[in-house]
């Protein structure tokens, strides 16, 4: 088995428990009581389809964890089957984690476009350094067209933008 394969494994599991909990808490949230004074979370809870994507995605993360977990039972007895402990955590993980962490943050001051389409560059970057500025723009800026155009006119969802409210209404 390679140290390719080990080094994949970990990454799926890790990112699978990552996107559990995330997926977890953001549940708990969108069905937190309306007594809530955040107004993000009353934002959360009256919209329909956050929830089912925070299920589904809960669904595919559990789906991911219990497939991983069942190869590392599976390969148990094929030899060392965890990668040497300081490539566990390599820097593309650390900074796959850091960017999603920022990015749920930044819509609360950026609002949902402008932080998807910073998070989706970088996150871009971030997988395939070679390709050129230029066109990780122009799929960022189509990637982010897309998403908005289709929950905000497909499925009819509010998204907060602060910066262009206080652009446009200022």
């Amino acid at each position: 088995m390679t140290n390719e394969v080990k080094e994949t494994k970990f990454f799926e599991l890790i990112l699978a428990l990552f996107f559990c909990c995330f997926s977890s808490f953001m549940l708990y949230t969108a069905f937190k009581s309306q007594k809530s004074l955040n107004q993000s979370v009353k934002v959360i809870k009256a919209m329909t389809m956050p929830k089912i994507i925070l299920t589904f995605m809960l669904v595919i993360s559990l789906y991911v964890l219990g497939a991983t977990i069942f190869w590392y039972v599976k390969n148990r007895h094929a030899g060392n089957i965890w990668p040497d402990f300081l490539h566990l955590f390599t820097k593309k993980t650390m900074l796959t984690f850091v960017l999603v962490v920022l990015y749920a943050c930044s819509w609360k001051y950026l609002g949902f476009s402008i932080s998807t389409f910073l998070y989706f560059t970088a996150q871009s970057k971030l997988i395939k350094p070679g390709r050129t500025i230029r066109k990780t723009l122009l799929v960022s800026g189509i990637f982010t067209a897309a998403a908005y155009l289709l929950f905000s006119v497909g499925f009819h969802m509010f998204f907060p933008e602060p910066i262009l409210d206080l652009i446009l209404y200022s």
